[in-house]
């Protein structure tokens, strides 16, 4: 029974991991580590001049956190020159965004490049924070990330829908 329990709950980390977009750089899953829960009181502390990330703290409060300015689960935020092994190059108008994202039962450690990378990570923890039964958490996990192209391109097929070319411009 045991082992079904948690052969089941290992199935289900991987498969939030595996469905993530865009793919992660690299994933190291923490094997029998308790997950972040996302209730109770979350104290978000930005550090080394990152900026506050709105998006970041709808992630907690969206779960039914209460975000407090101190005493609650930590997430910590800050802002390095680099991310070992991140490629990236130098594209006007375009930031770094690379970062990591460290989650542990008690606590979730973003490292970002510009505040671009920050909004990144929040955007990856909304993503594993969905499809969970009752407490919504976040696997314990070590992951790196970045783009694989900082420009990316929208294309609309003309022949199987039609749209006015003022709303193709504002897309």
């Amino acid at each position: 029974m045991m082992l079904c329990l948690c052969l089941g709950f290992s199935l289900s980390a991987q498969a939030k991991l595996v469905h993530l977009l865009p793919k992660p750089q690299s994933v190291a899953v923490t094997e029998n580590a308790a997950p972040f829960m996302l209730s109770g009181n979350v104290t978000v502390a930005y550090a080394d001049g990152a900026a506050r990330c709105e998006l970041l703290e709808e992630v907690f409060t969206n779960a039914g956190c209460a975000l407090v300015p101190a005493g609650g689960k930590a997430v910590n935020v800050s802002l390095v020159k680099s991310i070992d092994g991140a490629h990236d190059y130098a594209l006007h108008g375009y930031e770094n965004e690379a970062y990591t994202l460290e989650i542990t039962g008690s606590e979730i450690n973003i490292t970002a490049v510009t505040n671009t990378g920050v909004i990144r990570a929040a955007q990856t923890l909304t993503q594993l924070a969905e499809g969970w039964e009752g407490t919504p958490a976040l696997e314990a996990l070590t992951m790196r990330d970045w783009p694989a192209f900082k420009l990316r391109g929208y294309m609309h097929d003309g022949g199987r829908s039609f749209i006015s070319s003022d709303e193709l411009v504002k897309q």
